[in-house]
């Protein structure tokens, strides 16, 4: 798991030596639809990357004796990707967003 906004260069290497990849963004949400959602959970466990969005996230990987430093927003990483390569050298596709 991604611990630091610092890390997002350490993302951006590993998209670069990758052809395919899964990112997923973890919340309380995600993970207590998760719970219901065999196939939504599958692909959240397949993840290359789970990276922790949102202070519930922290808290409880603290209580559970994972040391989480801080959330790294999934807006704030997804916008370094996509400034890093607007080359085009890395294609994104984004599942499960909301239209609009």
């Amino acid at each position: 798991m991604i611990t630091t906004t610092n890390k997002i260069i350490n993302v951006c290497l590993y998209v670069s030596l990758l052809t395919f990849f899964v990112i997923t963004i973890g919340s309380c949400g995600k993970k207590e639809k998760a719970k219901d959602d065999a196939e939504f959970k599958d692909i959240i466990n397949s993840a290359e990357l789970v990276i922790p969005d949102g202070i519930g996230i922290i808290k409880a990987g603290n209580i559970l004796g994972t040391q989480l430093k801080e959330r790294v927003a999934g807006y704030d990483l997804i916008c370094n990707l996509l400034e890093k390569y607007k080359d085009g050298s890395k294609t994104f596709y984004f599942w499960g967003s909301k239209p609009g």
